[in-house]
């Protein structure tokens, strides 16, 4: 596969219709992979990708569900941006935001997730001046990459099945109940490039997960990808069930295109700027230029460049290339192309709270994934039980979004101070956060707003005390925030980290919601028959005092992190209201650069995000496609 990649001589000092840029972030492999396939269908037109990392073909840890935690902290595969100290959240500085490096970019590195937004938010896009883009939208482009995958080896279990767990088969089942809409067929494999599925293997405590939260109001939703998103349910993943291995955007849309002649992939290509001509309102992109094997190179694009490196690094590109504010950069001595202020506002992200965490009783039929890494004999024998011939894995996938009135009796109250909150300060927000607020204000009164997702994590993001006995967390995530963060770069040096400043809980709504979100939570695991599985709970456990509300809010503060979906820093929303890109995304003041990543989306959704991604890059293609038509640079 690596001889398909292209080398230095056939992108350096050359012209193509497109370039499309990544960094190999989060996201970036699945907007960008998309757009190459989509651009490159046409025979008639050329596509270069630039991206910053390395190929990872046939890597065991990218490939294997079980092991892609390893790739955190490694500076081959995570780019481990920091993060500045935070005044409301003391320790979240220490956990650096991940983002994998590679051809596939966190796509190789999330959690699998496949989850669709509620209907209300993708609604909100059109809302805050974006015409066409909405749910019935994203439903039509996100049809165009899924396709729903029946495992051929476990087709007797109808591969919904969860082996560990045979009482949650029901409930998966009935997570899927517009399943026919979506499933694959061999023969439109390329149409409908990426696999989902349900991995057919689980931890055993899900069942009991749900009906815990069933007894404290919270019900299993029968339909998850239909636009309503409140209850639990079992996830899909981008995962295919007969072998074994992960799918990724560049597994799925990327590599099996990689010898189309008028495609080329260059790799460890780190962008440092785009190439500009003009200033003011008709700044025009004539190319890129990167750096590959120390030397500085560069490419030239006749029609269009696209930005898809991701939430943090697209708004730094912008920034170094002289797309921003010129408060920002003439400091910095980068001459302003366009004065764009809103580059690298309006950044929103979801943060969770590292807790509960539970040592779970033995001889219950609990599998977790630090028992299979640490005891090969454990994954021998399971995988002989259950006659698999694929590796056991345990995939997060046990999920459930309550919104505040189902967590507190305090919704009412909570919901009043806010809004008597936001009519004192009203007159100090700029205008588009103004209309944000009314949205989600909106969201948050209708109950079709999830203010808080729960997983249950039986995979390895915590290190055990006792690594061979079932341990598992079920987090609380705050999906919403009203607070709002900055990305900006703080060097003209393109390899220099931007400065990230989430700015965790500036808004007391958000620490009141986790609050009230982790009283919930605790209820819902001292509930049978989820507490009959229970053996201690170890955070925060009685050592740790959360006997009040300021108690329990200094613990959230202390054991805050984030969850790695960074939106809003090119906001695709009108100039006026602060957005950086049109509804073409199109980046304002230019002809012919558009970012196309999850830094586009305005306004948070509450769900993993990369399905959200798929769809919008789906529809940007075509947008692209469209424009090529009537417009000429």
């Amino acid at each position: 596969m690596a001889e398909k990649l292209a080398r230095s001589q056939d992108i350096d000092g050359r012209a193509f219709d497109y370039i499309i840029i990544g960094k190999c972030l989060r996201h970036f492999e699945t907007a960008g992979s998309v757009l190459a396939h989509r651009l490159s269908e046409d025979p008639n037109v050329t596509v270069a990708v630039l991206e910053a990392g390395k190929a990872h073909f046939d890597d065991p840890l990218i490939n294997s569900p079980l092991l892609f935690s390893k790739q955190f902290g490694s500076p081959e595969y995570d780019w481990a941006f920091p993060v500045v100290p935070q005044e409301n959240a003391p320790q979240a500085h220490l956990l650096p935001w991940s983002r994998g490096t590679g051809l596939g970019g966190s796509s190789k590195m999330n959690i699998l997730a496949y989850t669709k937004p509620a209907r209300e938010e993708m609604d909100a896009l059109e809302a805050l001046g974006n015409p066409g883009w909405n749910w019935e939208s994203y439903q039509k482009y996100i049809k165009k990459a899924e396709g729903y995958l029946r495992s051929c080896r476990y087709a007797h279990r109808r591969s919904v099945s969860v082996i560990a767990d045979s009482a949650y088969l029901a409930l998966a089942r009935s997570t899927i109940a517009s399943e026919t809409s979506i499933t694959r067929t061999p023969s439109d494999t390329m149409a409908r490039p990426l696999t989902v599925s349900f991995v057919p293997t689980g931890s055993g405590a899900d069942a009991a997960f749900q009906q815990s939260l069933a007894k404290n109001g919270l019900d299993v939703l029968t339909d998850a990808l239909g636009g309503e998103i409140i209850g639990s349910w079992k996830g899909l993943s981008t995962f295919d069930p007969d072998s074994g291995r992960r799918v990724d955007a560049a597994t799925a849309y990327l590599l099996p295109i990689l010898d189309r002649p008028n495609l080329k992939v260059l790799t460890e290509a780190y962008v440092c700027r785009i190439l500009t001509e003009g200033e003011g309102e008709s700044v025009v992109a004539r190319g890129v230029e990167f750096e590959h094997g120390g030397r500085t190179q560069k490419a030239f694009a006749a029609r269009e460049v696209i930005l898809s490196a991701g939430g943090i690094k697209s708004p730094q590109i912008l920034e170094l290339s002289g797309i921003g504010d010129r408060k920002i950069l003439e400091p910095l001595g980068i001459r302003t192309a366009v004065d764009l202020p809103a580059v690298g506002n309006n950044s929103q992200e979801h943060h969770l709270c590292r807790a509960p965490f539970l040592r779970m009783k033995e001889g219950k039929g609990l599998i977790t994934g630090y028992m299979l890494a640490t005891d090969e004999r454990v994954a021998a024998d399971l995988k002989e039980m259950h006659k698999l011939d694929i590796d056991y894995a345990i995939v997060l996938n046990a999920l459930a979004f309550a919104p505040l009135q189902t967590m507190t009796d305090r919704a009412p109250e909570m919901i009043a101070k806010k809004k008597a909150q936001l009519a004192k300060n009203w007159e100090t927000y700029p205008p588009g956060l103004r209309k944000q607020y009314e949205l989600m204000l909106k969201l948050l009164e209708s109950v079709k707003g999830a203010d808080i997702e729960y997983f249950v994590s039986a995979s390895m993001f915590r290190q055990p005390p006792e690594p061979r006995k079932p341990h598992m967390g079920v987090t609380p995530n705050l999906t919403h925030p009203w607070s709002r963060g900055a990305i900006h770069i703080a060097s003209a040096d393109p390899k220099a980290q931007p400065r990230i400043d989430p700015h965790y809980f500036e808004d007391e709504m958000d620490l009141e919601i986790m609050a009230e979100g982790l009283k919930y939570i605790l209820k819902v695991i001292r509930t049978p028959p989820f507490n009959d599985l229970v053996d201690l709970e170890l955070i925060p456990g009685l050592a740790v005092d959360v006997s009040t509300d300021e108690k329990l809010k200094d613990f959230i503060r202390k054991n805050t992190s984030t969850t790695w979906h960074t939106c809003g820093t090119c906001s695709m929303m009108p100039r006026g209201l602060g957005g950086v890109v049109d509804p073409e995304l199109r980046v304002y003041g230019t002809k012919n650069l558009r970012v196309v990543d999850l830094s586009v989306l305005p306004l948070m959704v509450a769900v993993h995000t990369q399905a959200v991604v798929y769809g919008i890059a789906e529809q940007a293609a075509d947008i692209i496609k469209k424009s090529a038509q009537s417009t000429s640079v």
